[in-house]
């Protein structure tokens, strides 16, 4: 439940506490505080209704009153509620090695079909796609839309493969500069492996830029 004017509602909900303990327990600083007749009207008698019934019914009138001058609402209309997911940088291999078929059908594809596979598990998440070997570039920017960033993936093929061997280096400048601005920073790679010193460089080199490292 909300109020119209919420301002209203604290406003006189406070005083209205504070007077109902100063009546609750201190009779003499009440009495002291108003004219007589206006207590007289304020004070429960023992006429009709027991004293502590009938405070408890004119507090409780009194704070109707104010829950009603604030203007309750139930708000019953649909919200539209902005879920904010990920962002993830996927790098893929595109090395000469990658056409080895140890891995049916070829290491390649079976790098596209892990990444593919990814996108379809994270489907309020955006992500980006990059390939890499001696060189690095941009295949598809953060995106959302998954059928497009699978199309893309699904297209790269022995043509895109460069003959020489993967150099981690320059796809470390390139996804530093592509998750700047992205909290958290992750990254994951898609590779047949390397050098091993080249990615034990590559992964202190994330680590010193903030960015989570996943190799599959």
């Amino acid at each position: 439940m909300l109020f119209v004017h919420p301002y209203l509602f604290w406003g006189l909900v406070i005083p209205f506490v504070i007077f109902a303990l100063l009546i609750s327990t201190n009779k003499d600083r009440i009495s002291r505080l108003f004219d007589e007749k206006v207590l007289e009207r304020l004070s429960a008698g023992s006429d009709a209704v027991p004293m502590v019934v009938r405070n408890i019914l004119i507090f409780a009138a009194l704070f109707l009153m104010i829950v009603a001058i604030a203007r309750p609402v139930v708000e019953k209309a649909d919200k539209l509620v902005e879920v904010k997911g990920l962002s993830l940088l996927t790098a893929l291999d595109i090395s000469g090695s990658m056409r080895s078929k140890d891995d049916y059908p070829s290491r390649l594809e079976f790098a596209k079909k892990k990444m593919t596979t990814l996108f379809d598990e994270m489907p309020s998440d955006e992500i980006a796609v990059v390939a890499f070997a001696h060189v690095s570039f941009v295949l598809a920017p953060f995106s959302s839309d998954k059928e497009t960033l699978k199309m893309i993936v699904e297209r790269v093929n022995d043509q895109y493969i460069n003959m020489g061997s993967t150099d981690f280096s320059a796809l470390g400048s390139l996804s530093a500069k592509m998750l700047e601005e992205k909290k958290p920073k992750m990254m994951i790679v898609f590779s047949d492996g390397g050098d091993k010193e080249a990615l034990a460089g590559f992964a202190e080199e994330m680590k010193e830029s903030g960015i989570e490292l996943y190799v599959v």
